[in-house]
């Protein structure tokens, strides 16, 4: 059976990360199969949206995909790590140029 083609993705109650390099949000695996290899990312707090742009998926191990962050908004992701606060992400489909 073949699925039909999403063009816009949310994905609720995710943690965000800071390791050594910087910031990554992973996805859980049941979205494997849905995620494109590139997005525009937007992250919905609260009833904020915070745009941020095109960010390219990688595989953190053999099964789940991730995300890294942009360091230029760790301020912001520092906060929500330490009031353990969860976001939500809208992935869109980029589409491609005629």
């Amino acid at each position: 059976m073949k699925l039909m083609e999403l063009q816009q993705l949310l994905i609720p109650k995710l943690n965000i990360y800071k390791h050594k390099d910087g910031y990554v949000v992973y996805l859980p695996e049941r979205f494997t199969e849905y995620l494109p290899k590139q997005a525009k990312l937007t992250i919905l707090l609260d009833n904020e949206k915070i745009p941020i742009g095109v960010v390219t998926l990688f595989k953190a191990n053999s099964k789940k995909y991730a995300i890294k962050l942009p360091k230029r908004l760790g301020y912001l992701w520092d906060d929500l790590i330490s009031k353990d606060k969860q976001v939500t992400l809208v992935l869109e489909k980029l589409t491609q140029g005629v």
